[in-house]
């Protein structure tokens, strides 16, 4: 049977080890925040940039205009096109 000197011993270890799991967690949480508020940056440069095309898309929807013109507008979607490649991959 341990004795009280034991015990508190015991207890004192439990308490260095929570105290222990309580700074990882701390700094694990802190690390999470960070890549959080990145990712965050991130989604809401993608969503800029999807609604800066998307306003841009549709003024090369007018296939009026001369062949010069609608060419200008192909290319210009094609530019767009592999823009958007490079964000998804």
């Amino acid at each position: 049977m341990l004795d009280i000197s034991e015990r508190q011993q015991s207890v004192e270890k439990q308490l260095e080890r929570a105290s222990h799991l309580t700074e990882q967690l701390k700094t694990t949480l802190e690390e999470f925040s960070l890549k959080k508020g990145e990712i965050e940056e991130d989604v809401q440069e993608f969503l800029d940039w999807v609604t800066q095309t998307k306003e841009f898309l549709k003024q090369t929807d007018d296939t009026s205009g001369t062949d010069e013109d609608l060419l200008r507008r192909l290319e210009s979607a094609q530019v767009i096109h592999h823009t958007y490649m490079f964000y998804i991959y």
